[in-house]
């Protein structure tokens, strides 16, 4: 993960991967979306402390997105190796 930003105001987190979001960009899931942040304004505080617990540790992440969250790539679920 190169960069995680929260918001504390809304609750919103947000990502960006090594490598983007290649698979999302071809199904052409958001089109307001460039492909390179996913995220989730209402984000489970589990969704959160996985986010953070990777970003902590270095930890590899499989996102899966579906759909946009504004300009964003919708996180729906997040896999931690």
């Amino acid at each position: 993960m190169n960069m995680l930003y929260g918001d504390a105001t809304t609750g919103a987190i947000v990502i960006q991967l090594d490598g983007g979001f290649p698979n999302a960009v071809a199904a052409k899931q958001c089109a307001a979306a460039d492909g390179s942040w996913a995220g989730n304004i209402s984000a489970s505080n589990t969704v959160k402390a996985m986010l953070l617990t990777a970003k902590a540790t270095g930890a590899s992440l499989i996102v899966t997105t579906q759909g946009c969250e504004g300009a964003w790539l919708k996180i729906v679920d997040v896999y931690m190796k």
